[in-house]
Order: C-alpha cells, then structure tokens, then sequence
C-alpha cells in the first residue's frame, strides 16, 4: 500500500466515519461523544485482512484465527452489539462505517473487491 497510501486511507476513512456516524446521532437524537480514531482502525482491519487474509492472529496469545475470520468476526459483533446494546456508551456505528467507507476505498481506489480478496 505504501506509506502515503496508507496515511489518505487512514485519515479519509477515520473522517467519514466520524462525519457520518456524527449525523445518524444527530438524526437519531442520540447524545454520544465521539472521540479517537476506532473508525479508521477498522478499516486498518480489513485492509490487513484484505491483503493477508490467511495470516494467523493469536487471540490472547492463545487462539489462532485467521485474519480474514477474525475480522469478519468482529465486524459481526459490532453488528449485533450496535443492534442489541442500546445506551452502551461505544459507538458501534463508527467502527461499521469505518469498515464500511474502507471496503468503498478498496472498490474504487484499487479495483479490489475485498469480499472476493479475503477468500482467496
């Protein structure tokens, strides 16, 4: 990806995810702080499984998973957490744009399907 690269993917996905997830909460009434950058470090997720989708990931250095598993995995929690947990405090909604808008740079930028890459 290179390190230019990586700085745009980083800070482009980091910031719409925080735009957006700013104005659902601003829609939805819901009073949240956002803060930090858990947008853009989902995205650094799939972007690491999107190019080593077999490389192995210890979960408390005990439990190997894949990367591609690992990071689907997540990204379903995330789903059922910001489905499930109301009032909880974590803004489940940013770190599914982030992997949102990352798996949108994957599609336009590199003409990289992500879904199809992680099988591979």
């Amino acid at each position: 990806m290179g390190s230019r690269e990586f700085l745009l993917y980083y800070f482009l996905t980091g910031i719409l995810a925080g735009i957006f997830s700013f104005f659902v909460y601003l829609f939805t009434g819901s009073m949240v702080f956002l803060m930090g950058a858990s947008g853009a470090l989902f995205a650094i997720q799939l972007a690491f499984a999107v190019f080593f989708p077999r490389r192995i990931i210890y979960i408390w250095g005990i439990l190997p998973l894949q990367a591609n598993i690992l990071v689907l995995g997540v990204t379903g929690i995330q789903i059922i957490s910001m489905l499930s947990a109301r009032g909880s405090n974590v803004a489940h909604i940013t770190h599914l744009a982030g992997f949102a808008f990352g798996w949108l740079y994957f599609m336009m930028r590199f003409g990289i399907d992500p879904w199809k890459a992680m099988r591979r």
